[in-house]
Parts: structure tokens; sequence; C-alpha cells
């Protein structure tokens, strides 16, 4: 019934190219065509009856919005949308997700055209390079040789007891979570954010989420300089942690700032600001691993970072649940207040604190 109802409205021809559109090779223009007809009837507050909608398998967000009497025009034009693709969902893949499988294809050649020079080009020990010459293994060998280097690729057992004895490890992992619960945003909900709220263009929307990665770039770049510079003058005690604290503090006032913006650009610059300082404060988090960790890093660095990496796994179902619940504001402000979480928390990060000595005073 309710394929009837949208053929029903479309011009003859593109009938036709709906019903086949899979099966076919029309031209572009035809394309073009159906696909304006189609976002013209997204808008339509009455394009289906409650009764039509209810008989279908809604997903829940579905469910969500037809439960609602007084509905927005995002609301409707999302609502809209999860129908159609139920009725027609081969035609839909095909008309608006085309190009992804291309833009994985690329991802994943991007990532054989890196892999390979690095696994030719990178050794666990420099002795160990194909393009060293017997000469340079020897000069290798007697450098190790002669400032106790050891030689031998053996390590003793990772003191897991430390580790989970260590308030500043512990610290850090939560720092890692509050940050990757309000970073996650920007690749997770932003481009829905954009089209629902200010129904930003598909073109304009791809520079829009794009940019932010541009800023935390220079916040990687700098955050290097900062914390040298902070450890230099206060120690490796603040010069590691004020960064991180200061640095997540900022990223939650942007968000705060994003609950008063009306207008997409402004929120996409707050937005950028929050990358950029997030970034900011990297250095200092990798640096602290590395003073702590000795011949542990690797593993100390991946354990903060596994924590880090669930909590933007869970990012999008908590920010989800804040806007279906409540709305874009209350997920704005449930990023906010996970970064200043982690603004606090930062500040009970030591440096000082080998995990190699632990039990030893720590120098402030």
């Amino acid at each position: 019934e309710i394929r009837h109802h949208v053929l029903h409205r479309l011009s003859p021809k593109l009938q036709t190219q709906l019903e086949t559109y899979s099966e076919n090779n029309e031209t572009d223009k035809l394309t073009e065509e159906l696909r304006a007809e189609l976002n013209a009837l997204l808008s339509e507050e009455m394009l289906f009856s409650t009764k039509e909608m209810a008989e279908l398998q809604l997903p829940r967000e579905g469910e969500n919005i037809l439960a609602h009497t007084n509905r927005s025009l995002e609301q409707t034009e999302r609502l809209n949308r999860l129908v159609l693709e139920i009725v027609f969902p081969q035609t839909f893949k095909e008309l608006y997700g085309r190009s992804w499988r291309k833009i994985i294809l690329l991802y994943g050649a991007l990532g054989v055209f890196v892999g390979l020079p690095f696994w030719y080009f990178f050794r666990n020990r420099p002795a160990l390079h194909p393009s060293c010459n017997e000469a340079e293994v020897e000069l290798i060998r007697g450098f190790e040789s002669s400032n106790s280097v050891e030689s031998t690729t053996e390590m003793p057992p990772i003191p897991w007891k430390k580790i989970a004895l260590s308030v500043s490890v512990w610290c850090s992992c939560l720092v890692q979570v509050g940050t990757n619960i309000g970073w996650a945003f920007i690749v997770t909900w932003l481009p829905r954010y954009l089209s629902e709220v200010h129904q930003v263009p598909l073109a304009e929307r791809a520079l829009m989420t794009s940019l932010p990665m541009v800023f935390g770039i220079a916040g990687n770049f700098l955050g290097g300089w900062v914390t040298d510079a902070m450890t230099l003058r206060f120690g490796a005690r603040w010069g590691r942690s004020l960064p991180i604290a200061v640095t997540r503090v900022g990223a939650a006032a942007t968000f705060i700032l994003c609950m008063f913006s009306e207008s997409a650009w402004g929120v996409t610059i707050l937005l950028c600001l929050m990358a950029f300082f997030v970034d900011l404060g990297i250095a200092s988090v990798w640096s602290f691993y590395q003073d702590i960790g000795g011949r542990y890093v690797a593993t100390i660095l991946g354990w903060g970072n596994m924590w880090g990496n669930l909590a933007a796994g869970a990012s999008p179902v908590i920010l989800n649940y804040t806007y279906e619940k409540f709305n874009w504001n209350i997920s704005f402000l449930t990023c906010a207040v996970c970064f200043i979480l982690a603004g606090l928390i930062a500040l009970g990060i030591n440096a000082n604190q080998k995990i190699d000595d632990l039990n030893s005073d720590s120098r402030s």
C-alpha cells in the first residue's frame, strides 16, 4: 500500500525508474530527477498515515519519532526516510549510497600503501635493518655494549600488579575515557546534527565535518612544544598534568558554547576549537606514559589507549540516548561534563611515579 502510494506521487517515467532502478542503466539526469522528487516527498508532513507506518517494522529510532504527535520538520524528514528505506531498500541503497564502496576501497588501498613501506623499512633494533652493512652492525653493537643496552629481546614479566596499583595510570585511563566520549561527537554525530538541525547541504556538510580534524593536526604539532616548555619550567609533575587538565576544560567550554550557538558554522568553529584543545594535550598524555613506563612503555600506553577506545565505542550509544531522550543540547552538555571530569582527574597524574619504582618518594 505504501509502495503504491509513493509510486502514485511520481511522474510515469520516474515510476518505472523507481521500480527497476537496481536493474537498469538510466542516465545521470534521470537519477537526479528521481532523487530530487524523493527528497521533496521526505519533507511532507502527511506523506504516510500513522496506521501505514505502524504496520512496518520500523527501527527503534522510527518508533520513537512515530510516538511524537507534534513532530519537527527534521523528525518528519527522518521518519519518512526510514519508511522509504524499508519499502524501497535497493533503490535507496543505489541512489544514496553508491559511493561508499569506493571510499572504503580507497581507505584500504591507503592502508596497504602505508603498511608495505613500514614492513620493509622498520625493525625492532637498528642492527636488524636490511640496509645495514657489516661495519654498521658492528658499530651499533659496540655502542650498545658500551652503554649497557640490552642485546636480547627477552623481557621480564609485565608488572601487572604495579600497573594496577598506580593511581597515575588509572587517572590517565579515566582521562582518556572522558576525552574520547566527548571527542567522538565530531566523527559520529556531527554530520547528523548539521543535517537535522541546520539542513546543511551534503557538500558543505562534508567540509564542516572535516575541518575539526585539520585543527586537531595543528594542536598535535603545538602540543609537544607546550608540554616540553611546561616541563622545563614546572617539572614533570605539573608539566604533564597541567596541559592535559587545561585543554580538557577548554574543550568542555566549547561544548557549553555550542548549546547557545544558533548557526551551523558557529557550532562547527566551536568544535574545531574543541578538536584543537584535545590534540594540544595529546603530547602530554603520550609523554606521561614514556616518563613512567620505562621498559614497559608500550604495554602501559596500550593499556591506557584501550580504555580510550572503549569509551569512543560507547560514545555513539551514550550520545544517541541523550539526544533521543532529551535533545541535542543535552548531548552537548554530556560531552562538556565528560571533559570537565577528565580535566579534574588529570590533576592526579604524576609523571614522577615510575612503574618500576612506585614505592619510592616521588619528586615534585
